[in-house]
């Protein structure tokens, strides 16, 4: 088994409040180059990732890749991102005729920290650790299309407004629009890579 996460600087996992370096000011996020700010097709552009094309390397059973991310909270409420000690989980969604369908969940611990609060008009960093089998491996990381290489976003289903940490449904959950990054591609390497 093996564990992918979403990976966090330590500063703002022990901040719980992503105070650290993680977070930025709205101002800061501004300095953004021309080619980042063109690397979006998410009409939020909340999450957006660091590139617009990732190599998956083989590793054996599967293929790996690390995916970096930005997510700014644009909106007027905080944000609350439930995880455990600090990871937390984004799927993969891939595009198929056109519509985006599910091609990849992410596999975490089960516990529940503190929330991470990301408050309006600030950024929260961190990196998307990608591995999966072979479609028709017995694996939960395994890519669902029988082709993987193609068209993919990040989906993040752990942000919520109002949280509540009391077992159920964590708070009010944050519209899809809001928790999907730009399209990117991702293709396997070659063997001679």
């Amino acid at each position: 088994m093996r564990f992918t996460a979403i990976l966090l600087s330590l500063g703002s996992v022990l901040a719980c409040g992503c105070s650290g370096s993680d977070l930025q000011s709205r101002s800061e996020r501004e300095k953004i180059s021309p080619a980042e700010s063109a690397n979006t097709d998410s009409t939020s552009e909340r999450i957006r990732t660091d590139s617009a094309a990732y190599s998956l390397r083989s590793d054996g059973p599967g293929w790996t890749t690390t995916i970096g991310f930005r997510y700014w909270n644009t909106g007027a409420d905080t944000v609350y991102v439930v995880n455990c000690n600090g990871a937390i989980l984004m799927n993969l969604q891939k595009r198929e005729a056109g519509e985006w369908k599910d091609a990849w969940n992410a596999e975490g611990n089960q516990c529940l920290s503190p929330a991470l609060i990301v408050p309006p008009g600030r950024e929260l960093r961190g990196e998307v650790g990608i591995w999966g089998a072979e479609p028709g491996n017995p694996s939960y990381n395994t890519f669902k299309s029988a082709e993987v290489d193609g068209e993919y976003r990040l989906v993040w289903y752990q942000p919520v407004h109002h949280y509540d940490p009391r077992p159920g449904s964590f708070g009010d959950t944050i519209p899809l629009a809001d928790r999907v990054s730009n399209a990117f591609t991702l293709k396997k390497a070659s063997s001679d890579q």
